[in-house]
């Protein structure tokens, strides 16, 4: 794999960071792309500014195909046990990077990729347990070791999220206007909804 797999499993949301192959990204418009790496690893991004920027992760890893019209996207993904837990892995990762701006560098928190998020209880709770486990923010393997712990923990403490992984495909279509997304693990409840709403593009 190149070096987008390692740049993903990094600390993401520290800053938008460059992406190098651009023939791999589709616009999907308003804001949203395609990013195709083959494999479980395609995913949608959304960025307000460039394609070679990522501001927030919509769909990470998993994602089978994609169509889109004006108004709308809808994809079909298949959930993975390791694609939850790497999705753990970087939640937890930025709710750390997130309230350590706050408690030491609030000033800097509009520059960063931070300034809209809203702080929510279980960022302080997933730093300070990291923090109580010897987490150093330096990105070293045992960093990585303690964030893959708790992740493997929130994961099989979770029945909610096993039983997503039983599902064999779910879908979910994204209105580009207000950035609303709605997720399905029914198919016939998926196609009836892209119809009500009125989705103009292919389907799958």
């Amino acid at each position: 794999m190149n070096k987008f797999l390692i740049f993903f499993s990094t600390i993401l949301i520290i800053c938008a960071c460059d992406i190098s192959i651009q023939d791999d990204i589709i616009n999907l418009g308003n804001g949203y792309y395609y990013l195709i790496e083959g494999g479980n690893a395609n995913g949608i991004y959304f960025s307000s500014t460039e394609k070679r920027k990522i501001e927030r992760e919509i769909l990470w890893s998993g994602v089978l195909d994609v169509k889109y019209d004006d108004n709308f996207i809808i994809a079909k993904r298949k959930i993975f046990k390791e694609i939850i837990i790497d999705s753990l892995y970087r939640k937890i990762d930025n709710s750390y990077s997130f309230v350590d701006i706050l408690m030491n560098n609030p000033k800097n928190l509009e520059k960063s990729v931070f300034k809209n998020r809203k702080y929510e209880a279980k960022d302080s709770i997933y730093y300070f347990q990291l923090i109580k486990n010897g987490f150093t923010k330096n990105n070293t393997i045992n960093d990585q070791k303690i964030l893959r712990a708790i992740a493997d923990s929130i994961y099989l403490q979770n029945s909610n999220l096993k039983e997503r992984v039983s599902k064999v495909d779910w879908y979910y279509i994204i209105d580009k206007r207000n950035h609303k997304i709605r997720t399905f693990s029914n198919s016939n409840d998926f196609q009836t909804k892209k119809t009500e709403l009125g989705f103009l593009g292919s389907v799958f």
